[in-house]
């Protein structure tokens, strides 16, 4: 689950009801990445490299100047 600023979801699970589902506003909210896991057989490969500069990338195309 990654959740922005104010309780606001980014994207995940539904487990948590009371977070607002509304998006980001990159003017004021932080982009956010909670985490994300590599399963120990794909460990070392670069993968979460990849995807950590793929998240970058999109925040950086949606206008997003913070990061937290």
């Amino acid at each position: 689950m990654a959740a922005g600023v104010n309780g606001k979801t980014l994207f995940g699970g539904d487990q948590y009801s009371t977070r607002d589902a509304g998006e980001l506003d990159p003017k004021t909210e932080p982009a956010k990445i909670r985490a994300f896991f590599i399963h120990p057989e794909h460990a070392r490969k670069g993968i979460a490299r990849a995807i950590l500069e793929a998240c970058e990338t999109e925040a950086r195309l949606a206008a997003f100047k913070l990061w937290s």
